[in-house]
């Protein structure tokens, strides 16, 4: 349970940190808010952010984070050809979502 709540959390914020309803919630409560906007900060840096009018895909990061951990829990979980389609097919989904969104600030 430990261990779901260290890496579910983290995710999650960093997830949900690009919007601002979530930093609207986010600033009513009673944390050490600079430690945990510069662990946000750094996580979302190399994606767009909005400011040069492109859209704002810094919650790729969280995305990335949240595929690790499905990719952990298949591979803890179970049988061993449904985990590697599993993963595979979510690996080639998102693979497909990179190609179409572009969410980096420099292309390569």
């Amino acid at each position: 349970t430990i261990l779901i709540f260290i890496l579910i959390v983290p995710t999650l914020y960093v997830l949900f940190y690009p919007f601002k309803w979530f930093q609207r919630r986010f600033s009513e409560l009673k944390l050490n808010k600079q430690l945990l906007v510069a662990l946000a900060d750094i996580f979302t840096g190399p994606y767009k952010d909005g400011s040069d009018n492109s859209k704002d895909y810094r919650w790729f990061a969280g995305l990335y984070l949240l595929l690790r951990v499905v990719f952990i829990s298949l591979y803890i979980s179970g049988i061993y050809f449904i985990v590697l389609s599993l993963q595979l097919s979510l690996t080639v989904l998102m693979i497909i979502v990179l190609i179409i969104f572009r969410p980096y600030k420099r292309t390569i």
